[in-house]
This record gives structure tokens, C-alpha cells and sequence, in this order.
């Protein structure tokens, strides 16, 4: 058994067998006798490349029996297959890319593929395995929203041919039996899919001849065998994704994207803790505002206004005559009202000071503060007359506790 793998190394492309983590690089064509130099190279000093260059990426659907019973699906009298375009392939350990132009799901898609050997076409079965050079670990990834978003034509080439989309490698695995493997893969960490080779419909050697009757298949292609149960999105800022096969190898790579708001995904709105300071025209509008839309409020303020809001809660007067009372939690001190989502600071400027030496307690790694405060713009001893009349303000903080 050898794991050939195809790799960069000072702008050159390269091939070898690795074995652990040292490359015996070979010369001349991966699928024609290339025989070892001599060289040897860390794995660490060369930059992997998918195994091979495949002029074809044939992808199956629906081909195992276990996912067929779960979403009652008939099984198929022949291979259910579409193509994965060239632009897609990606190698192991380098970033899969959210696509600027697709903001929906991202699934990953564990699955084994096998690479073609030898050139063929109308081979039976039993000559199947003479034209297999080897398998590799294939991470399907598809953009799902895309795939049914025109209920008269189904997307597959589309929705799974983005850039990156066709990850496969870091090595192709020679002289195994591939009934025996199982696909695993793991999504940060969990173990999300585990499933045997032996549930195909259309087996590694049975699915060759079969889609060697509708198409040439060249030296380099890889048949990527579908999927089973476990399949799903990588929904997280930040996924690992790992497939692996016993005896083959492990594909990992990182997908990394920016959320977008869950409540554009349809998601109900989940309650946010704000703790507004001060609670005069402007901070008690917004804590009332927000206490209204169903948050939990608490406002920060002193005497005999801090004592109203707790007994009365605030009252809002709209100028068609509508009265809306808010009730909310007040108190006089930042340790009172634990770590909040959000912290307004609607305290005049001249008053921060006080403020930021006790906010701490209200902030955790992920608190917004807004600042609304006002009080001392630059231009407040503008027309003021006296001894600073016209003196334009350049610093609010001369004390530098802000």
C-alpha cells in the first residue's frame, strides 16, 4: 500500500509517497510508473495540492441504503450523478471561502472517492479494479439554498461548484479494499458522521462500469462516492472540518465566515439585558423605548429621580395625547446590575468621569456600549461672555480616566 500525494515546493509541482510526515518524491507521471529519485522532504516544508488534476469530478446522489430509508427515497436502478466543476477543487488545509455572492447554508458532505488509474470506457465490473489507481477523502460542500431555489430545475452542478467547493485529498491510498473502510467526519470537534462503504447501492467497483458506460473516464478523475446520515451545515464563526477513513487519511479544513443576523434568518428576536445610565430626556426614552420591545432593562441614576423610576417605572407622553408606562429595574450602583448585553451611557459629559470607574462590572467580552451622552461639545463657551468666552474646547478628559 502507498499514499501518494502531489505537492508545491519553490514554485514547483511536485509527487511522492509520504509515509508519517517525510515525502519520497518520485518522477515522472503519478498514474504511469513514476519511479523515486532519491529525494526525500518534510511534509512541513512543502505546501500539499490535491492529489491529482482531475479533468472530471463525478459526484453520486442518493447511493446508500441507510439514507434512503430515512428520507424514503426509492432506490435506484442505475448511479444518480452530476458533475463538480474544475474551478471547485480545493486541497487539505487550506480555508474552504463563503462565496461574496451566497449568503445561505453551507453543508459538508463526508464522503470516499475513488481515483481513476487508467483511461476507460464500457468496462464491466469485474475489470473495474484494473483501472482504480486508489481512494482519496472527498469533503463535498454545497451551497443547499441554491440547490431546490427553482422549483422547476434542480441546481446540483450549481449549488456544489463554488470555488473551494470540491475539496479532496491530502493523499491517494493504494491497494485497499475498499468494502472495508468507513467514513467518519467531524465538525469541531463531534463526530457527525460515521458510515460504513459496504451501504452503497453502487459499490466502488459496481459504480466504475457503471458510469464508465456514459462517459470516458481519464487517469486523475475521482468519483466521489455520496453521502449518508450526518451530513449538515457549518453553521459556527469558526469550523474545523475533518473527514476521515481509516487506512486512507484525514482531510481537515477550516471554514470561517461572518454570521449574518439571525433574525434575517427568520430566528425570534432573543431577549437582551441593557443597563442604561442615566435616565434623564434621552436615557429614559431609550430605557422606556427598550423596555417596551420586551428587554430586560435596568437603568443606572440618584435620588429622588432614581426613587420615581423604582415605584413608578418611567411614563412616556407622546405629543397624540398616548400615555405607555415602562416598568424596569433601577438602582443607584454599576455592581447592582450585573453584566449586560448592552450598556447605554446617557450621562452628560462632564459626569463620564464618574461613570467609567465602576462600568467594568457592567461589561462582559461581548457588551456593546453606546455613547449618547451630552453636556460639553466644543463650542459650549461660544457667545458665553466672561473669562472663557469663545474658548474652543480641546480635550473632554484632561484627566485621561476615559
Amino acid at each position: 500500500m502507498a499514499k501518494w500525494i502531489r505537492f508545491e515546493q519553490g514554485g514547483k509541482t511536485g509527487i511522492g509517497t509520504l509515509e508519517g510526515e517525510t515525502i519520497a518524491v518520485h518522477a515522472g507521471d503519478m498514474f504511469a510508473g513514476a519511479k523515486p529519485t532519491g529525494e526525500t522532504l518534510n511534509l512541513s516544508d512543502v505546501q500539499v495540492l490535491t492529489p491529482c488534476d482531475p479533468s472530471k469530478m463525478i459526484c453520486l446522489w442518493n447511493n446508500f441504503h441507510q439514507l434512503a430509508a430515512k428520507n424514503d427515497f426509492k432506490e435506484p436502478k442505475e448511479p444518480l450523478w452530476f458533475l463538480k466543476a474544475p474551478n471547485s477543487y480545493w486541497p487539505a488545509n487550506r480555508p474552504i471561502q463563503r462565496p461574496a455572492t451566497y449568503a445561505g447554508k453551507i453543508i459538508y458532505e463526508g464522503e470516499l472517492g475513488v481515483v481513476i488509474g487508467k483511461k476507460c470506457f464500457n468496462i464491466s465490473e469485474a475489470e473495474a479494479g484494473e483501472y482504480i489507481f486508489g481512494y482519496t477523502c472527498v469533503n463535498d460542500v454545497t451551497a443547499v439554498d441554491l440547490l431546490r431555489k427553482d422549483k422547476s430545475f434542480e441546481q446540483w452542478a450549481r449549488s456544489k461548484s463554488f470555488d473551494t467547493f470540491g475539496v479532496f485529498g491530502p493523499v491517494i491510498a493504494t491497494g485497499l479494499d475498499p468494502m472495508k473502510l468507513s467514513i467518519k467526519t467531524i465538525l469541531n470537534g463531534k463526530e457527525r458522521q460515521n458510515y460504513p462503504v459496504a451501504d452503497m447501492f453502487f459499490p466502488p467497483h459496481k459504480l466504475v462500469a457503471a458510469i464508465s458506460k456514459d462517459v470516458t473516464l481519464m487517469p486523475g478523475d475521482v468519483i466521489a462516492c455520496g453521502t449518508s446520515l450526518g451530513a449538515g451545515t457549518m453553521g459556527d464563526a469558526h469550523n474545523l472540518v475533518d473527514i476521515v477513513i481509516d487506512g486512507v487519511g484525514s482531510l481537515s479544513n477550516v471554514f470561517d465566515q461572518v454570521l449574518p443576523s439571525p433574525y434575517l434568518l427568520g430566528a425570534p428576536p432573543k431577549q437582551k439585558k441593557i443597563c442604561v445610565v442615566g435616565a434623564g430626556a434621552i436615557g429614559g426614552l431609550l430605557a422606556a423605548k427598550f423596555a417596551l420591545a420586551g428587554e430586560d432593562v435596568t437603568v443606572i441614576d440618584q435620588g429622588a429621580h432614581l426613587a420615581a423610576i423604582q415605584k413608578n417605572g418611567l411614563k412616556l407622553e407622546w405629543h397624540d395625547g398616548k400615555v405607555q408606562t415602562a416598568k424596569m429595574k433601577a438602582v443607584n450602583k454599576a455592581t447592582e446590575a450585573g453584566k449586560q448585553d448592552i450598556v447605554v451611557l446617557a450621562v452628560k459629559a462632564h459626569f463620564l468621569d464618574q461613570v467609567v470607574r465602576d462600568i467594568d462590572s457592567l461589561l462582559g467580552p461581548d457588551t456593546i456600549v453606546l455613547t449618547v451622552q451630552n453636556g460639553l461639545p466644543w463650542w459650549y463657551f461660544q457667545k458665553l461672555g466672561g473669562k472663557y468666552d469663545d474658548h474652543r474646547l480641546q480635550s473632554l478628559d484632561p484627566s485621561g480616566v476615559l
